[in-house]
């Protein structure tokens, strides 16, 4: 038995491969994928012990142009998330440099919280 979990950026990419996987190959639709990636992640956070855990995770990607106009946003979290305790967000300046995108710049939502 754990003492405590920390659940750290994990959340929104334990879906991805798979879900992307089944879309390329157009195996289900759309809202069946997202059914998918939500039981996945639902299956994540009831993983971790409630008074035992914090769960820090993306939850929204923001894609800016140069002039930093907003280009997209996208939900990463298909499931809900726990009320949880001392809830936290902030602003992660993932790509700054336009690779991740070409000639974008990235910036992930974050929250933490603890369960």
């Amino acid at each position: 038995q754990p003492d405590y979990i920390i659940s750290l950026n994990i959340l929104n990419q334990l879906d991805i491969l798979l879900a992307d996987y089944l879309k390329k190959y157009s195996i289900y639709n759309e809202n069946e994928l997202n059914d998918f990636r939500s039981r996945i992640q639902k299956s994540h956070i009831d993983s971790l012990i409630p008074g035992k855990s914090c769960l820090i995770t993306d939850y929204e990607e923001k894609i800016y142009n140069a002039d930093m106009t907003l280009a997209s946003r996208k939900n990463l979290i298909f499931t809900e998330l726990p009320e949880g305790k001392n809830k936290k967000s902030w602003e992660w300046n993932f790509d700054s440099s336009g690779r991740y995108y070409h000639d974008k710049k990235v910036i992930f939502d974050v929250m933490a919280m603890e369960l």
